[in-house]
C-alpha cells in the first residue's frame, strides 16, 4: 500500500477500523482513570476572578457586540474577506461567522454545515481573494474540515493519530493554497492539496502547531512547526528541514503577528515555557521573532507561564505609533490575560478576563485604531483613555 509521491503508509494507518475502535477505547479508559485523580493546581489570586491587573486607568472598555450565533469566537479579522462583503469585520466562531459594519451592524451570516468543537478560521482558497473557513487545533474526533463562503463543507480529511493544528498559505509560488497538518503522536506533518488529497508526509513526533508564513507576500511560503521535543523547525514547501531552533525554551504553541507598522502577519510570537506547578516564575517573557526565527524583541509578560493559547497584534492606537497587544488564554480554567504594550515595548495594560477569549484584531479608524477582543460570544472594543496624565501614571 502507497501513499502520495510513491511513499509506503505507515503500519497505522494500515490498521483496520476494528483495531483503532479497540486501541482508541483503551486510551480512553487509561485516560479516564488518570483523570480520576487528576486535581488541577489551583490557580493565583491574579487569576481567581476578572480584575484588572495594570493600567486601570490607561484604557476604556466597551461592549462592541454580542454574537452567541457564532459559538465561541475564535477569530477577528478586520479588512479581508470582509471588504469583499461590504463589511469591516468578520467574527468566526465554532458553528459559524458574523461580518459586521463598523458600527456593528450585520453585514452577512454564515452558519457552518456541520458542528465543530473547536477553532476555526478564515483562510484563503486562491490568490485572487476568495477564502473559506478551516478547523484548526485539538481536530482530534472530527478531523480536518475545510468550509466555503457560505459554510458548505468541501472536503474532510482524517488521521487514526488525531490532528493537533492545521493551516493554510501558498507554497512554490503556486495560484492555488496547500494545507499543512500537524498530526498527533507518531503522525507526523502532512501536506494536503487544495482538493483535501495527501502531497506529502515527513516524521515528526508530537506536531502541536502548525503554520505557512510568506514573508514577501509572493506565494513562496514556508512552513513552521512545533513538535513533541519543544522545538520549532522551518521547512521548505517539500517538508525537508531547513532549521531547528533549540535554544528558545520549550515551544509548542506560537503564532503569526503583524509586528510595527507590517500590513501583513510575518512576526512569530513565541509564549514562555509553561509553568506545570500552577504557578508563575515570575520571569515570563514572549519574544518576537523575524521570518528567519531571529529575535526583535522581548516582551515581560507577568503570569504569562500559567496559560496556553496565544494571538496578537499591533495596534496603532495613534497613526505612526505602534502598541503591541497579546492575548493569552486557557479553556478548561476559562481564564484569558490580555496584554498591552506602548510604542516602547512597555507593559501599559493587564487584564485577567474570566472567560476563554481567543479573537483579537486591530480595528481601523480615520485617527487610530481600536482593539478589539473577541471572548466566547462577545466582542470587546478597547481605546486609550482621553486623561493623558492617568496613561502616563499607568505607564509608570
Amino acid at each position: 500500500m502507497r501513499t502520495a509521491r510513491g511513499r509506503k503508509s505507515t503500519l497505522a494507518d494500515s490498521l483496520s477500523v476494528a483495531a483503532r475502535a479497540v486501541l482508541l477505547f483503551s486510551l480512553a479508559i487509561t485516560c479516564a482513570s488518570c483523570l480520576g485523580s487528576y486535581e488541577p493546581p489551583k490557580p493565583p489570586s491574579a487569576l481567581d476572578h476578572a480584575q484588572v491587573l495594570m493600567g486601570e486607568k490607561a484604557y476604556d472598555k466597551s461592549l462592541f457586540r454580542s454574537v452567541p450565533e457564532t459559538g465561541e469566537v475564535s477569530q477577528l479579522l478586520a479588512g479581508w474577506p470582509a471588504d469583499r462583503e461590504g463589511a469591516a469585520l468578520v467574527v468566526v466562531g465554532n458553528r459559524g461567522a458574523r461580518f459586521l459594519g463598523r458600527d456593528g451592524a450585520w453585514k452577512r451570516t454564515v452558519e457552518f454545515s456541520s458542528n465543530r468543537y473547536g477553532q476555526l478560521q478564515v483562510v484563503p482558497l486562491d490568490r485572487g481573494g476568495a477564502y473559506g473557513f478551516l478547523t484548526r487545533d485539538a481536530t482530534l474526533i472530527g478531523g480536518l474540515v475545510l468550509y466555503d463562503r457560505d459554510g458548505k463543507e468541501l472536503w474532510r480529511y482524517s488521521s487514526f493519530w488525531g490532528i493537533d493544528d492545521s493551516a493554510a498559505g501558498f507554497l512554490n509560488g503556486a495560484s492555488a493554497p496547500a494545507f499543512v497538518v500537524g498530526l498527533n503522536g507518531f503522525g507526523g506533518i502532512r501536506l494536503l492539496d487544495q482538493k483535501g488529497s495527501e502531497l506529502w508526509r515527513q516524521s515528526e513526533g508530537n506536531v502541536w502547531h502548525v503554520e505557512i508564513l510568506d514573508p514577501a507576500g509572493d506565494g513562496n511560503g514556508k512552513i513552521l512547526n512545533s513538535n513533541g521535543s519543544g522545538h520549532l523547525t522551518i521547512r521548505d514547501d517539500s517538508g525537508a528541514v531547513k532549521t531547528r531552533f533549540t535554544t528558545l525554551g520549550y515551544v509548542s504553541n506560537f503564532t503569526l503577528v503583524r509586528w510595527g507598522q507590517e500590513q501583513r502577519a510575518v512576526h512569530l510570537l513565541i509564549p514562555p515555557t509553561r509553568s506545570t506547578s500552577g504557578f508563575s516564575s515570575g520571569k515570563a517573557q514572549f519574544r518576537v521573532l523575524d521570518s528567519e526565527g531571529r529575535q526583535v524583541a522581548q516582551l515581560d509578560a507577568p503570569l504569562g507561564d500559567l496559560l496556553v493559547s496565544i494571538a496578537g497584534t499591533s495596534v496603532a492606537f495613534k497613526r505612526g505609533l505602534s502598541s503591541f497587544a497579546v492575548l493569552q488564554d486557557f479553556k478548561p480554567m476559562q481564564r484569558s490575560l490580555l496584554f498591552l504594550y506602548d510604542e516602547a515595548g512597555r507593559l501599559v495594560y493587564q487584564e485577567t478576563i474570566a472567560d476563554a477569549c481567543r479573537g483579537i484584531s486591530a480595528f481601523p479608524h480615520d485617527t487610530g485604531d481600536t482593539l478589539l477582543v473577541g471572548c466566547k460570544d462577545k466582542v470587546w472594543e478597547y481605546k486609550p483613555t482621553q486623561n493623558p496624565v492617568e496613561t502616563r501614571a499607568a505607564r509608570e
